[in-house]
């Protein structure tokens, strides 16, 4: 089918490097095999998350500009992960450590969404321990499902591509109070319980954050936000400076030029990248 889809694509003709579709088992050989050059993107869709493995991803990123999209869902994972005929899989996903982090994390945790950001977490730890990467998931919930169980997740070894793969998402989320949840519905609908583990006070969130990250530093905006993309802060641009505003209405910081003499547009503020904030 997929086959299919490529060949009758209308673009197919006009592409210079045609891709090449091959049906084989992932395993060691067939990683070896890839044709992972420079500046290449890969996605991967796993059946399930078989073949999925933390070397697998990190050898479609492991060259300079790299960047992969792959497929993940964290079903079969709860339902498995005490199963001994899966053990060896899960080990390759999330490493030995990983892996016993994620049984006690699926024999402690009651709600659903609670486990599913808990492996997630397992899986973003090995992966910047062992290989410094940058990692965002993005949950996709179905109309007849109660949660997500499905994500898409980005991986970059440069904070340039994880910001810009944090807007590109950022469009299409839900939000709650203009800050993206990274999260998709396919359906209309109120925001329910399987959902209020992403809610809370994210600005509030994000403004302790600065605080503590920050605290006792002067620093220009831009570098700032640098910062923020390599300490792998899932909130975007534009929510970083709606939160160094508020705190520097509040008088938790300083700006070199007061937001009482900065210009306006559309109505607000505006916090140039060539301000120089200090944390107090």
């Amino acid at each position: 089918m997929l086959c299919e889809l490529v060949l009758s694509h209308p673009v197919y003709k006009r592409l210079k490097h045609k891709p090449s579709i091959n049906l084989e088992k992932v395993n060691d050989n067939l990683i070896e095999q890839l044709p992972i050059n420079k500046r290449t993107f890969t996605f991967i869709d796993p059946y399930g998350y078989q073949g999925i493995s933390l070397g697998l991803l990190n050898a479609v990123i492991n060259k300079w500009g790299n960047d992969c999209v792959f497929y993940f869902t964290t079903s079969g994972i709860k339902r498995n992960v005490y199963k001994d005929d899966q053990r060896d899989s899960l080990i390759s996903i999330f490493g030995a450590e990983g892996f016993e982090k994620t049984r006690e994390v699926v024999k402690s945790s009651k709600r659903p969404a609670e486990k599913d950001l808990y492996i997630l977490d397992v899986l973003r730890n090995q992966l910047k321990m062992k290989y410094n990467l940058y990692f965002l998931p993005f949950g996709i919930e179905f109309e007849k499902r109660r949660a997500s169980n499905y994500y898409l997740v980005f991986l970059s070894k440069d904070r340039r591509g994880f910001a810009l793969m944090k807007d590109i998402m950022a469009k299409e989320s839900l939000k709650t109070d203009g800050i993206p949840l990274f999260l998709y519905r396919g359906v209309k609908s109120n925001i329910k319980a399987q959902t209020e583990l992403y809610l809370g006070d994210q600005l509030e969130k994000l403004k302790n954050m600065l605080k503590k990250d920050f605290n006792g530093k002067s620093i220009r905006v831009g570098v700032l936000i640098d910062q923020c993309h390599e300490l792998r802060y899932i909130y975007i641009e534009k929510n970083i400076k709606r939160a160094l505003l508020e705190l520097e209405i509040k008088e938790l910081i300083k700006v070199d030029v007061s937001y009482k003499k900065r210009p306006k547009r559309n109505g607000r503020v505006t916090l140039s990248d060539k301000r120089k904030v200090t944390f107090k």
